[in-house]
């Protein structure tokens, strides 16, 4: 709930240093960040979603392989096949999917040694912008939700006032 807090009321360097020194993760996103999250999925702008994306504890039921999947494809569609590999190997998303489904990883890990050939011709460009307004989409009703803290603490103790501005 402290990590809560301090997200919604962007307290970000505590933020970060309190995630780093618990290792605990957000067990949920609030409805803002799923926003700006299937937003940037939408755009492609995969450097965005991964930072989005890092604080919370997402599972392979909340869409996290369809999204690397189609975060490699589309990398790799750019001509950028040597971050896709970089980002296959050390990205804290793909770590947690090896211990969680190592058969979905290697598939997404073959795909980024795939030649830009290949992956044209698997996944045409026309084809982009639906492939990632469904993935969007698919995202935006999986990932889990997070209530907020001050209902949160209000659910837990029913007298307590709301506040005001």
């Amino acid at each position: 709930m402290i990590l809560q807090f301090l997200h919604e009321h962007r307290l970000t360097s505590s933020f970060s240093t309190l995630m780093q020194e618990t290792n605990v993760r957000l067990p949920g996103l609030d409805v803002d960040t799923v926003r700006r999250t299937t937003e940037a999925v939408r755009q492609g702008s995969w450097d965005t979603v991964l930072v989005l994306l890092q604080p919370y504890k997402l599972l392979p039921e909340h869409g996290l392989s369809s999204l690397l999947y189609e975060m490699v494809v589309d990398l790799g569609l750019q001509g950028e096949s040597a971050t896709t590999q970089m980002l296959v190997r050390r990205s804290p998303l793909f770590t947690e999917m090896v211990a969680s489904d190592m058969s979905r990883y290697m598939e997404i890990s073959s795909l980024a040694t795939c030649p830009l050939a290949e992956l044209q011709k698997r996944f045409p460009l026309e084809e982009r912008q639906q492939r990632l307004d469904r993935l969007a989409t698919k995202l935006e009703k999986r990932l889990p939700r997070m209530l907020p803290a001050q209902l949160l603490t209000r659910l837990g103790n029913p007298n307590i006032k709301p506040t005001t501005l």
